[in-house]
């Protein structure tokens, strides 16, 4: 109760405070008002200056509101660019027959820069190449955490998914994963088709296994970096897209699948 009563006489204060400080503005408005229409001041002029410190104070919270609102944060998107561009480059490499590539990619019904940017970049570099890409989306419904997605198992591909795309597409020159890492038992390793595409992984949070590269299930894979960039690198901006990917990420193959930590 006490503090209702302190709260309520705050208001009273606040609102007696502004009606002083707009009297000596609205007095002469008011008796000219009242000459002009023959009205009783006190009749409109109480309502009115009630009505305008509402305003007054409803325009301050709004101010305040604004002045404190967290600004967005914007993101640089160069190191995605070129990791684009570099995925790019590898496939092309790697795809010696020339036969369609197929990304396969979690999608978010909300976009997300980090990974629509180095798609956009990749695909660009098939289309100067002229190789024909196949898109493969799994769409997260909105609000679905992506470790509740049946398809992904602590950040990498479910053995079961992995298997279903090499079926799907034996032809194709590469299949690309872009943020996940197959995850394989014993069995589903014994069940690798003979004849399948290359695999490149894109790694954005787990590492593939050495196993991977040893059994010739990867090919290829970027990941974070995780060792010091190549010696006399530019410590300033990145200036080309070898700076910038070499910044950030790293090319594993299975010559160097044994500087992967497991």
């Amino acid at each position: 109760m006490y503090f209702l009563k302190l709260l309520f006489s705050s208001i009273g204060a606040v609102f007696k405070a502004i009606g002083n400080a707009t009297r000596s503005i609205w007095e002469p408005v008011w008796q000219g008002m009242a000459a002009m229409f023959k009205f009783q001041q006190d009749e409109v002029k109480r309502p009115l200056i009630v009505l305008i410190s509402i305003l007054v104070i409803v325009g301050s919270l709004v101010s305040i509101f604004l002045s404190q609102r967290r600004r967005s944060v914007k993101i640089n998107l160069k190191p995605f660019e070129h990791l684009g561009v570099v995925m790019g480059e590898k496939v092309i490499a790697l795809d010696d027959n020339n036969g369609p590539v197929v990304l396969w990619r979690m999608k978010s019904q909300v976009k997300i820069p980090v990974v629509d940017v180095p798609i956009k970049y990749f695909k660009d570099a098939l289309d100067k190449k002229g190789l024909e890409l196949i898109m493969e989306e799994n769409v997260i419904n909105a609000g679905q955490p992506p470790l509740m997605v049946p398809d992904m198992m602590m950040g990498g591909m479910a053995g079961d998914k992995f298997l279903a795309l090499l079926n799907k597409y034996p032809n194709a020159g590469v299949l690309v994963l872009f943020g996940n890492t197959p995850y394989l038992t014993d069995e589903q390793l014994r069940s690798l088709p003979q004849h399948r595409p290359k695999v490149f992984v894109v790694a954005m949070h787990d590492l593939p296994r050495k196993s991977l590269f040893e059994n010739g299930i990867i090919q290829a894979a970027i990941v974070p970096r995780f060792q010091q960039p190549p010696a006399g690198g530019n410590t300033n901006e990145p200036q080309t897209s070898t700076d910038w990917f070499d910044r950030y990420y790293m090319v594993v193959d299975p010559q160097t699948a044994s500087t992967l930590p497991w």
